[in-house]
Order: structure tokens, then sequence, then C-alpha cells
């Protein structure tokens, strides 16, 4: 998706939440800006192996990024989304 669909695809997700309603979702993306506040679990896999799972903030860190994407990143939060920058 290009960043405009993508982002109009996020906030279509966002206002379910927005409704009460909610649903069980699995969300499956390589890009971790895409994982939405709504979204509470995480589960990272690597090579089909489960490298962390837990809790978005828990398993969401720069450490843990490393050891599945084999490069430095600082994450920064910004309006409940974790965008991925090189260190």
């Amino acid at each position: 998706m290009d960043p405009g669909a993508r982002e109009a695809f996020l906030s279509s997700l966002s206002s379910i939440e927005g409704n009460g309603i909610f649903p069980s979702l699995v969300y499956v993306t390589h890009h971790v800006e895409e994982i939405l506040p709504m979204f509470k679990k995480a589960l990272l896999l690597k090579e089909g192996k489960i490298i962390r799972s837990g809790n978005t903030e828990d398993v969401l860190t720069s450490q843990i990024l490393k050891k599945l994407y084999g490069v430095s990143l600082m994450l920064v939060k910004k309006n409940g989304r974790y965008w991925p920058l090189p260190k």
C-alpha cells in the first residue's frame, strides 16, 4: 500500500475501536509503525519461531527489534504508534 492508502486503512481500523466495538483481530505486518494503540498484545516471529510475545509496550523495544531485524533501531512513540529510526 502507498502511505496514503495505508493511513486511510489504519484510520478505518481505529474507528472500529471508537465505536465501542472490540472484535478479535489478528493484524499481520512487517512495519512496526502500523501497530495501532488498539492492539494491546503483540507476537514477533522470526523464521517461524517466536522471538517475543506479550503486552505490546513490553514487546516493542529497541533491544528486541535488534534481535528480530539484526539492526540497531531507536523507537519513537508518537500518537500511540511506534516509529523505528536508525540509531
